[in-house]
């Protein structure tokens, strides 16, 4: 039984619809009927319509497929596939001469730059390796460069010990010496490259090589730039410190004569030094530049060892065990040593060591280095200070040097635990003194000259000059202690006019200061003795 709302009765009348009565709903005239008659008429219209329209549709296609089936004829005057294929083919070949003419030049344009191109790479390329040249096994790294050097002072030269590292012109400002190079993998610096520069004169540029420094700097200029006093200016003219020419010869040293007045075996040959420097890569463009600018070319082999390589000046960063601190510069010297020995050590006679703030007179070293004697033999020289029974040692802070036989015995026994292989601290200076008198019986040795005045100073010039021992009563001093067994000349005493180091020498302005007094100041003109 259906009980769905659209299934409708007779009366068009839902089964469920009980609002209204079925009476009610039926017409009641005619109007209605007459209506749906009409209704029923116009729909009948609308049927007929559609009716003819499809049929004209029919009509329509049926005449196409008809025109479709019978083949369509074409128009005599319209050209046909052959002749329009045939006038693209024309149009091509007229147009061909020119787009080859176009595509020929093209290509010579680009294969002429693809030239100029590997051409300019090649020459760069060639330019680098002839700056990095091979030689003995060395790679020769940026020979002949130096950083831009202003032809004016912008400031006078004590301003720039008043405030280092602010201007241009003082030298030393890290910006002008640009971003470093890298290092080659496993480079092995020729240390050699500075001397060379030196005797050579001039950098790749033509420039004066080193370059040239102000008279200005032969005025006195104190230790905070002041113009009253310069105990460094003052003690140097006194002695007087003789720092002879770096490029003095074998030759002219035995004619002219030495300044100790001492005369080297005849069967000697002149030593060659190489000069190592601790440093920090903070330093390079301050310190380590005015160091590389005024005294380093004197050293046969110069080489810093730093935080990081820069094959320009050279520095180089080797591992060591432990931090990179100052504690642990037992490690960091331990490294240098055994990379010295392993690359240089038969290259050079004698080895020099130091900090980054050393001054050091490379010619005086050599002849005093060359009359002390063979260095197939046992030296080990430099400050000796001995603050107790059985602790002596040489100074770090004044640079110490050793004999190829030495350093050959101690890179032989370094790692043995009698020389504390693995300790770590900062007294180096003592942990080698130490090692090597307990494996080798190798002690330090006395520097001074006939007139008992010290040729390695842990001191700036200055500071020797002025320096007294305490008064009665006031605290004991170190350098008193460590110096008590043989005494310690005062004033201009202290000093050997062919003394050959001085410590603390820290602003970079100071460094060239320095590097003036010695070597053309009242001199014979400059580092050359021209």
């Amino acid at each position: 039984m259906h009980t769905d709302s659209t299934i409708r009765r007779k009366g068009g009348s839902s089964t469920n619809d009980t609002s209204k009565s079925p009476k009610r709903n039926r017409p009641t005239d005619g109007t209605s009927r007459r209506k749906k008659k009409g209704e029923r008429k116009g729909g009948n219209d609308s049927a007929a319509f559609i009716l003819g329209c499809a049929f004209i549709v029919a009509f329509i296609m049926f005449g196409v497929w008809i025109v479709v089936l019978l083949g369509f004829e074409p128009d005599a005057a319209a050209p046909s596939m052959e002749e329009n294929a045939a006038r693209e083919v024309a149009a091509v070949e007229k147009v061909r001469p020119k787009t080859e003419e176009k595509i020929k030049s093209t290509n010579q344009y680009l294969m002429k730059k693809n030239k100029l191109t590997i051409a300019a790479q090649e020459a760069a390329k060639t330019k680098k390796e002839a700056s990095i040249e091979i030689t003995d096994g060395k790679r020769q790294s940026w020979e002949g460069w130096q950083p831009h050097t202003p032809s004016t002072m912008e400031v006078p030269w004590r301003k720039c010990i008043q405030k280092p590292n602010t201007y241009s012109s003082c030298r030393d400002l890290e910006a002008d010496m640009g971003t470093a190079p890298p290092a080659p993998k496993n480079w092995v610096p020729d240390v050699t490259m500075l001397r060379r520069m030196y005797l050579k004169g001039k950098d790749e540029n033509g420039n004066a090589w080193p370059p040239s420094l102000s008279d200005e700097l032969c005025e006195k200029i104190g230790p905070n730039g002041g113009t009253f006093e310069d105990t460094n200016k003052d003690l140097i003219e006194l002695v007087p410190i003789q720092a002879q020419p770096l490029d003095r010869t074998e030759e002219q040293a035995r004619k002219e004569g030495l300044t100790n007045g001492k005369v080297p075996p005849p069967d000697r040959r002149m030593p060659k030094i190489m000069c190592s420097l601790y440093t920090m890569s903070s330093s390079h463009a301050s310190t380590i530049r005015a160091i590389r600018e005024t005294w380093a070319g004197g050293c046969d082999g110069f080489l810093a060892f730093s935080t990081e390589s820069d094959p320009r000046i050279p520095a180089i960063s080797i591992p060591h065990d432990g931090p990179e601190e100052y504690n642990n510069m037992w490690q960091k010297i331990r490294s240098i040593w055994r990379f010295v020995g392993t690359h240089y050590i038969d290259e050079f006679d004698f080895f020099f060591i130091g900090g980054d703030d050393l001054f050091v007179l490379p010619q005086n070293l050599r002849e005093y280095l060359w009359v002390l004697g063979d260095p197939e033999e046992d030296w080990f020289v430099g400050r000796r200070f001995k603050p107790h029974p059985g602790g002596e040692f040489n100074s770090g802070g004044a640079g110490y040097a050793l004999s190829r036989s030495t350093l050959r015995k101690f890179l032989s026994q370094m790692e043995e635990e009698r020389c504390k292989a693995t300790q770590h601290t900062a007294m180096e200076d003592v942990m080698i003194a130490r090692c090597l008198e307990n494996m080798h019986g190798i002690t330090y040795h006395d520097t001074r000259d006939d007139e008992n005045r010290e040729r390695f100073h842990p001191f700036a010039p200055g500071l020797h000059y002025v320096w007294h021992p305490p008064k009665e009563g006031q605290p004991a001093d170190w350098y008193e202690q460590y110096n008590k067994e043989w005494g310690v000349l005062l004033g201009k005493d202290c000093c050997a006019p062919d003394s050959v180091s001085f410590h603390y020498i820290k602003k970079p302005a100071m460094v060239r200061h320095i590097s003036s007094l010695l070597y053309q100041c009242g001199k014979k003109g400059n580092l050359r003795g021209q």
